[in-house]
C-alpha cells in the first residue's frame, strides 16, 4: 500500500490528464503492477495507453501461473497494448528503435542487478518529464522510496557512460532525484507521523525535486 500509494500520489502531481505509458522492471507475477495499476486507474483516473513488464524469469518459465499473469493484467488495461521483455537490454532496444515514450517507470522490492542499472534504464526510455520509481527493502534499515524524473536532453551511449556507480551519473543521465520525504509515510503500512520525514505535507509539496548528489 505504502508504494502504491506514492506512485498513484506523483503521477497524479507531475502527469494528471496524460495518458499513462506504464513500465514495471523486476515485474515477476504482476501481483504488484496489478495493485499499483488498479490505483493509477481508480484513484488517480488515469487512461492506459500502454503497458511494458521486463522480467527474466517468472514471465517465461512457460508455466500456467505466467501465461495466466499476463492473461489478466490484459484484460484489466484493455485496449491498451501489453508488452513483454526478457531483460532490461531488450527493452531500450525498443525506446532506441520507437522512441523514448514510457511516462512511468516502476521497480517494486528491487533486487541488486535491477537496481545497478534502473536510473540508465530510466534514462533511456523515460519520455521528458517521465518518472521514475522504485520500493527498496533495506533490511533493518526499513523500506525506502526513491524516484528521479528525466530531464530533458539526449541519453548518452554506452561508451559515453559513465561506468556504474559514479559520482556524476544522474547529471550524465538527465535524471533528477525527486524529493519523497513529504510524500512518503515512514512505514509500510502508511504509518508515520507528520512533518517532512514522517510523511506531513500536501501533494504539492511532495512533488519538490532536487539534484542527486
Amino acid at each position: 500500500p505504502f508504494f502504491r500509494r506514492g506512485v498513484v500520489r506523483h503521477f497524479a502531481i507531475h502527469h494528471a490528464g496524460s495518458p499513462l505509458r506504464y513500465c514495471s522492471v523486476g515485474a515477476g507475477l504482476l501481483l504488484s503492477d496489478a495493485e499499483i495499476l488498479s490505483g493509477l486507474i481508480e484513484d488517480a483516473g488515469a487512461t492506459v495507453e500502454s503497458v511494458e513488464l521486463v522480467d527474466s524469469e517468472d514471465l517465461y518459465d512457460g508455466s500456467a501461473a505466467a501465461h495466466d499473469a499476463l492473461r489478466q493484467l490484459a484484460a484489466f488495461v484493455a485496449p491498451a497494448s501489453v508488452r513483454a521483455y526478457t531483460s532490461m537490454a531488450a527493452l531500450v532496444s525498443r525506446a532506441e528503435e520507437e522512441g523514448r515514450s514510457i511516462n512511468l517507470l516502476v521497480a517494486c522490492d528491487a533486487g541488486t542487478d535491477v537496481s545497478r542499472a534502473f536510473k540508465r534504464t530510466a534514462s533511456a526510455v523515460l519520455c521528458d518529464g517521465g518518472l521514475a520509481l522504485t520500493l527498496m527493502n533495506g533490511g533493518d534499515r526499513g523500506v525506502t522510496m526513491r524516484g528521479w524524473r528525466r530531464l530533458p536532453g539526449a541519453t548518452p551511449s554506452v561508451a559515453e557512460a559513465p561506468p556504474w556507480p559514479a559520482p556524476q551519473v544522474d547529471e550524465t543521465l538527465r535524471l533528477e532525484e525527486m524529493d519523497l520525504r513529504r510524500a512518503a509515510p515512514t512505514g509500510c503500512d502508511g504509518s508515520g507521523g507528520g512533518g517532512a520525514e514522517g510523511g506531513g505535507g500536501d501533494a504539492e509539496g511532495a512533488g519538490t525535486t532536487r539534484r542527486a548528489g
